[in-house]
């Protein structure tokens, strides 16, 4: 099988479904320019024009004034001395008397602090009375607390060993 090349063939001419793609593209790319310019261009230089109108109004208008009246100002002022409050509480110091203090050995189960209040609730057990009373009574001597009060306590007979279960509230004093 021999391949033949002709160099010299002259052109034929183009075949009609050649001219008929060129025309459908010619119009499709003269509707895609006349739906343009009809349809979208109007919108486009409506959203432009609206553009131009806000951007200069927010320009020309002054920024909202920051004044506060005389009332939310002082409740501000209150709120931010109460934060102050609680981030000046030394929690490391006040605990680690609490941890300290029992002579004999205290389980503290929970420890509620209100920084608002400066009140402490402390719930635990402790191995008789007398334990307690001395855990009480040691609280009592520390300079950090004051107004130190049992408010409940409670044998639990159903332990064998039968621990007390208490609830001490206690003011402590601001650091200096």
């Amino acid at each position: 099988m021999d391949l033949y090349l002709d160099f010299v063939n002259p052109r034929r001419p183009p075949a009609a479904a050649g001219w008929l793609l060129l025309v459908v593209a010619a119009l499709a790319v003269a509707g895609s320019v006349a739906w343009y310019l009809l349809v979208l261009a109007p919108d486009v230089q409506a959203a432009e024009h609206h553009w131009q109108i806000e951007t200069q109004a927010l320009t020309a208008t002054q920024p909202p004034s920051l004044a506060i009246a005389g009332t939310e100002l002082a409740a501000e002022r209150d709120r931010a001395g109460r934060l102050a409050q609680r981030l000046a509480v030394r929690w490391d110091q006040l605990f680690g008397v609490l941890e300290t203090t029992a002579e004999q050995p205290i389980a503290l189960l929970a420890l509620e602090p209100d920084a608002d209040k400066q009140e402490l609730v402390v719930t635990g057990e402790a191995r008789d009375f007398a334990a307690l009373m001395a855990y009480y009574q040691s609280l009592q001597q520390q300079r950090i607390f004051r107004d130190v009060v049992l408010q409940t306590h409670q044998v639990n007979r159903q332990d064998r060993d039968k621990p007390v279960r208490f609830r001490i509230v206690a003011e402590w004093e601001s650091a200096p």
